[in-house]
């Protein structure tokens, strides 16, 4: 039902004269369509510029009618059937798109109505759409690390790194840890700006690691590997659920090459 509105909205910027200052508007969302299309972009890419259209269709909608009884008379509600319809869909599929059930509710709520949220990234999702299960994981990922921290030797606390996999855990490390544990230090991690920002002085011989792999995988690069917990919140992401070491003697047959590890998504 929404695209009645907002298609109606992107013809109405592209053709309709009264409104041909803003034509602009309309290329730009049938452009950058092309683009997203073009690059296999992300749906949600294109959200900023949705209100423009809604506000453009109903515009173009009220005109159209413009000497219908309801809407000379400026009613609230000028078209019954549409916006009754419209309302409906809305509120069926409201908890599709945005957090308002608690999560078990929301796993029977759409197993009940056969709804299935659309992914927006590669990765496989669990029980909640990605959207809603980006938000669990956070406060026992950063809780772990700052309790593994804080019972480190003095001397280990001097030197330890703390490495992550991807920017959502660095990011968790630095914003919640830090109100945790001021003296953590910053998260190291090899995905996007975190990678541009380097090791901040690492000397890998003390590491504080959250990762999918192995204890054979770190056994084969370092000398102590002890596994601290494993991160399996149900409602997080699949690729969340990972495991958290300390690690330490690295051994020298496997040196860290920063550059190898530059991971740009």
């Amino acid at each position: 039902m929404n695209a009645l509105l907002w298609i109606t909205g992107v013809i109405s910027l592209l053709r309709a004269k009264s409104i041909r200052d803003t034509r602009w508007l309309g290329l730009t969302y049938v452009l950058f369509y092309l683009i997203m299309e073009a690059l296999h972009g992300k749906d949600y890419y294109l959200s900023g510029i949705y209100p423009a259209l809604f506000a453009a269709g109903g515009i173009a909608w009220e005109r159209r009618f413009a000497l219908s009884r309801r809407v000379m008379a400026e009613r609230l509600v000028a078209f019954p059937m549409f916006e009754g319809a419209l309302l409906a869909t809305s509120l069926l599929l409201l908890p599709m798109s945005s957090p308002v059930l608690r999560p078990a509710t929301w796993v029977r709520y759409a197993a009940t109505l056969h709804l299935r949220a659309d992914s927006t990234e590669t990765s496989a999702t669990g029980p909640l759409p990605q959207f809603y299960a980006d938000r669990f994981g956070w406060e026992e990922l950063t809780d772990t690390v700052v309790k593994t921290y804080q019972s480190l030797s003095p001397e280990d606390t001097k030197q330890v790194c703390l490495v992550m996999t991807n920017y959502g855990e660095a990011g968790a490390i630095d914003l919640l840890g830090k109100r945790m544990e001021p003296a953590l230090p910053p998260a190291i991690g090899p995905q996007n700006s975190y990678w541009m920002w380097g090791t901040h002085g690492c000397n890998w011989k003390v590491i504080l690691f959250v990762t999918e792999n192995s204890p054979a995988d770190e056994a084969a690069v370092w000398d102590s590997v002890e596994l601290v917990a494993r991160l399996d919140n149900p409602y997080s992401m699949p690729f969340e659920h990972k495991n958290v070491y300390l690690l330490q003697g690295r051994k020298p047959s496997n040196p860290v090459v920063w550059a190898d590890w530059k991971d740009f998504i």
